[in-house]
């Protein structure tokens, strides 16, 4: 029997509205106020979101980001600094009670909660797979990422899916440690990352929406009905994202 999910279809928001609408989302499945959902979302202005226990300046090239017009945020989940290109990702948010979970293992939650990016991929003509701890790959190059967190008998699990990417700004405003570099064996940090249309896939924003809907209907065993923020939700999102997202004090927080 498939279970009954929410289904959230944004297109593009600020980053502090994003991130507040995630921890707004996440707070309401873990009491219990909201229907697990799933939120598909685009970010404008490009960003980069650096995971909560990072140090912003040691992974940041903050006098670039102000240059470019490019905003940067602190999630509450972990994981590593990204960038979210307007014109080349979409992100997906999943709120649902962890016993919903087929496992509390970590590695084994990416794996399930990711599975929708690897279905839609290989239904798109990608040989897609999850790698371990918590990106999906194709053709040994990462495509998409995705970071957690848990609260309240629930987890948030949100992570990017890349369309297409602007290589040289990314890395232009991104620092990307020199050992993270070693321990992969590449000379380039952009040699890491591939694209839907780096792989010859033509495919718009709207196909992607499509197939990650199907692929997260069939890897969740989810029934999918379409609906909005609640009420209680929008304000509290807007709260956070004005309060606490785009606070300097969170942004340099670890």
């Amino acid at each position: 029997m498939k279970l009954l999910w929410r289904l959230i279809i944004d297109e593009q928001k600020d980053p502090y509205l994003n991130m507040g609408i995630d921890e707004a989302v996440l707070n309401a499945v873990s009491s219990g106020r909201s229907r697990r959902t799933l939120r598909l979302y685009m970010w404008r202005p490009s960003a980069i979101s650096i995971g909560r226990f990072q140090a912003l300046d040691e992974v940041v090239n903050l006098e670039a980001c102000n240059k470019r017009g490019v905003a940067v945020v602190r999630r509450i989940t972990g994981g590593g600094s990204v960038f979210h290109d307007e014109k080349g990702e979409v992100t997906y948010s999943i709120a649902v009670e962890e016993d919903r979970l087929p496992s509390r293992d970590f590695i084994e939650s990416f794996r399930f909660l990711a599975g929708g990016v690897v279905t839609a991929l290989q239904s798109l003509g990608l040989p897609a797979a999850f790698a371990p701890i918590n990106d999906v790959v194709v053709n040994g190059r990462k495509i998409s990422g995705s970071a957690q967190v848990r609260r309240g008998g629930a987890v948030l699990q949100h992570g990017t899916v890349l369309l297409g990417m602007d290589r040289r700004l990314a890395f232009e405003l991104l620092k990307v440690p020199r050992q993270k570099l070693n321990d992969k064996s590449l000379l380039k940090a952009e040699d890491r990352v591939t694209t839907i249309r780096d792989e010859g896939i033509k495919a718009d924003f709207q196909t992607l929406y499509k197939a990650l809907e199907s692929g997260f209907a069939e890897s969740l065993g989810a029934e999918f009905e379409r609906g909005d923020l609640s009420e209680s939700e929008a304000l509290a999102a807007e709260a956070m994202s004005r309060d606490k997202f785009k606070a300097e004090g969170w942004l340099r927080s670890r």
